[in-house]
């Protein structure tokens, strides 16, 4: 535990215990913009109780991944079929976590656009997944190829995270791809 009355020092250590990182302002309120990694350091967010709260969950890891892995499938079943949207690859010999489900545009139309309709008209958060791209972050400046990552730079433009967490109801789902589809 750390205290201070010292406000530059104790913003720099929630920097720290955060992975270094902050939270990135954005042209538009509800919209994650991602974070700005300001220094290497890791995660010191866990207390005991999280620990224990670890333990119990850990019980549950196949229940909660087999869950994600149901919702991954309804998203594939329903979504799959849309030209402009392309689906995460999906493999039989590969059990995927599905932390997150990401999609990417694939036919141009502007990402900030499609994300500002799925909040704003049907009250579906999204989430700008990696964003800013490593190369971005300034404490990586030094380590850069002077080739640049234009790929990357435009790739990231173009994906965003659907809604995924154990708790997601199929009627959620349904309501989530139905909004899609109108898209």
């Amino acid at each position: 535990m750390i205290t201070t009355n010292n406000t530059e020092l104790a913003e720099r250590c929630r920097v720290i215990r955060n992975h270094g990182t902050r939270r990135n302002d954005g042209e538009h309120q509800g919209l994650d913009y991602g974070y700005t990694c300001d220094m290497p350091s890791t995660n010191y967010r866990m207390s005991e109780l999280h620990a224990v709260l670890g333990v119990y969950q850990n019980k549950n890891l196949g229940e909660f991944l087999y869950r994600r892995n149901e919702i991954a499938d309804l998203y594939n079943d329903r979504i799959g079929h849309i030209d402009w949207l392309e689906i995460p690859y999906k493999d039989d010999m590969i059990y995927q976590t599905y932390w997150q489900y990401i999609v990417k545009i694939t036919d141009g139309r502007d990402r900030t656009e499609v994300l500002l309709e799925l909040l704003n008209e049907y009250n579906i958060p999204t989430a700008n997944a990696y964003q800013p791209l490593c190369h971005q972050q300034e404490i990586y400046s030094g380590f850069l190829s002077e080739h640049g990552f234009k790929k990357s730079e435009d790739f990231i433009t173009k994906i965003f995270s659907l809604p995924m967490y154990v708790e997601l109801e199929d009627e959620q789902v349904n309501y989530i791809c139905d909004c899609i589809e109108k898209l």
